[in-house]
């Protein structure tokens, strides 16, 4: 197995490619570094692993040809941890709602990752990141929750191997009874992933998202564990996909 990782640079989106590289080199595999444009020439199988952007990702899966299923924000096992509304709509829709002063949160569809940051819209001004996002793009839109704190957990096989703060109050840690009521409600996880949630000022656990671990930010979490998330994922759709690289 080769495991090719998009070259660490020195922008802050390289974190994630630098975590990967440290992760595998203290697994012993061999690590080819490649430029992004590269994707279409390097020489993959379907025993590698390719590390990079979610479009990098999903491009290489495009190349070995493996079906890849889209996670959504909130799986329908779980939608009785989000405690808020969630729905489809299009990003016209979602900017009339802020423009009649009803904030939203609004994110892209689990196809189109990366194509924007999911962010909450609360007045004219918050439109302007988006600005370039036609008004007929179906996004997900939810209500706005003022967490207090949010934290991200890493599991694997169905463990909780991390966990790690990333925004808020460090210490309103969010319930640990209700973190394993997530997990253990997830019927159809995949074999690694990573789940967020969020601490409300009553004091209140609740899902913000879960993330596929393929693709999906370190935030801190140790190399060698990190590397295990994404070894794991692509072994499991190693599996699923008993086909041959194709251009």
């Amino acid at each position: 197995m080769t495991v090719y990782i998009v070259r660490p640079d020195y922008s802050v989106y390289s974190i994630n490619r630098q975590v990967a590289l440290a992760g595998f080199t203290l697994r012993g595999e061999k690590i080819v570094l490649f430029e992004a444009e590269e994707i279409e020439t390097i020489p993959l199988t379907e025993n590698d692993i390719v590390f990079g952007g979610v479009s990098i990702v999903r491009r290489a899966f495009d190349r070995i040809g493996f079906s890849v299923p889209n996670i959504p924000s909130i799986p329908e096992s779980l939608s009785a941890f989000a405690g808020r509304k969630i729905w489809q709509s299009t990003m016209g829709a979602a900017r009339r709602m802020v423009e009649s002063g009803r904030p939203v949160f609004v994110k892209p569809l689990p196809t189109q990752l990366k194509r924007f940051s999911g962010q909450p819209m609360r007045q004219f001004s918050d439109l302007l990141s988006t600005a370039h996002i036609p008004d007929d793009t179906d996004v997900e839109c939810a209500e706005v929750v003022p967490f207090v704190a949010e934290f991200r957990m890493f599991v694997l096989q169905g463990e909780i191997v991390g966990v790690r703060h990333y925004a808020g109050n460090a210490l309103r840690f969010p319930d640990p009874e209700v973190i394993g009521e997530i997990v253990s409600s997830f019927s159809d996880a995949p074999a690694s992933y990573a789940v967020d949630v969020g601490v409300v000022e009553e004091g209140r656990t609740l899902l913000v998202e879960v993330n596929d671990s393929y693709a999906t930010g370190a935030y801190g979490l140790a190399p060698a564990l990190y590397a295990a998330l994404i070894d794991q994922r692509w072994t499991q759709l190693r599996q699923a996909n008993a086909v041959g690289v194709r251009s």
